[in-house]
């Protein structure tokens, strides 16, 4: 039998619980065990599947592992330093987001990589030590962002960020949202504090998407956010 440990700080525990969901699916195929259990100091993903899933579920895990840290741990950073004057704090919500999603693809990656001769998947203390080169690219982004961001700036860095990507579409439906495949996305989940309500718009902005499609009525939050940022690359298909 194999064993993968996930292991992170209970302050960021919803990196193990976003890695637990979204490798339910991966663990049903491998036929594998996961138990989580907590001390005093750490949450501990702990999966167990026989010989031959090894290499499977470590390729989903390091995925999953990847995407908190170049999710949930950036944004924690960006939210911390970023907070320019001129926007109210759902534009800054709109801001921190787009700001995560964009390079979101080559950070995942830069993540993975680096995770490749891990044994134990300590995800703070992996990112505290092994992770230089991306906390030094994060805080340049930092550095560059102006004291002062108006909505009209903020629209402009949207539309250039949309137009600088591969079209690609997500469908809302009664309060989820969903990639071109049906799938359910849930990337918002690995955000910590911000707007409560903002979930939704939250995970629309880091899918990557360039189009919406909204199959019922979008909360009033969405409705705004997309109106004002997305125009035209949203549909309303619901009656």
């Amino acid at each position: 039998m194999v064993k993968i440990t996930v292991s992170e700080s209970n302050s960021k525990n919803l990196n193990v619980a976003y890695i637990y969901n979204s490798m339910t699916r991966y663990l049903s195929i491998c036929g594998a065990d996961a138990d989580i259990t907590f001390d005093d100091s750490r949450t501990n993903l702990v999966m167990t599947a026989e010989n031959r899933f090894h290499s499977y579920l470590r390729k989903f895990t390091e995925e999953r592992v990847a995407e908190s840290v170049a999710i949930g741990y950036k944004y924690a950073l960006f939210q911390k330093n970023i907070r320019p004057s001129g926007l109210s704090e759902t534009d800054r919500e709109v801001l921190l987001c787009a700001l995560v999603s964009a390079d979101f693809d080559e950070d995942k990656r830069y993540v993975a990589e680096r995770l490749k001769d891990i044994r134990v998947y300590s995800i703070d203390g992996f990112f505290n030590f092994r992770l230089q080169a991306l906390k030094e690219k994060w805080a340049g982004i930092i550095d560059c962002i102006p004291c002062c961001f108006t909505e009209r700036d903020l629209k402009d860095f949207l539309d250039y960020i949309l137009s600088e990507r591969e079209p690609s579409i997500v469908h809302f439906k009664d309060g989820e949202l969903y990639d071109a495949d049906y799938v359910r996305l849930k990337r918002a989940a690995l955000i910590d504090g911000g707007l409560d309500d903002f979930s939704i718009v939250r995970e629309v902005l880091l899918s990557g998407a360039t189009e919406v499609e909204c199959l019922t009525n979008p909360p009033p939050v969405l409705c705004d956010v997309l109106k004002k940022y997305f125009g035209s690359r949203t549909a309303f298909r619901f009656s």
